[in-house]
């Protein structure tokens, strides 16, 4: 049995997923540290 590696294809699936994930993680902390400063009711506000 190959590895991932090896299968082009799913790498680059696997490869662009975790990019994808990568982002998600970055823009939930930077959401998690505005909250923090400026509190959940002002963030929720930001939101809209």
């Amino acid at each position: 049995m190959g590895s991932v590696c090896e299968d082009y294809l799913t790498f680059d699936i696997l490869k662009a997923y975790l990019a994808d994930e990568e982002e998600d993680l970055y823009w939930s902390q930077g959401a998690v540290e505005m909250i923090e400063k400026i509190g959940a009711q002002n963030w929720l506000i930001k939101q809209m």
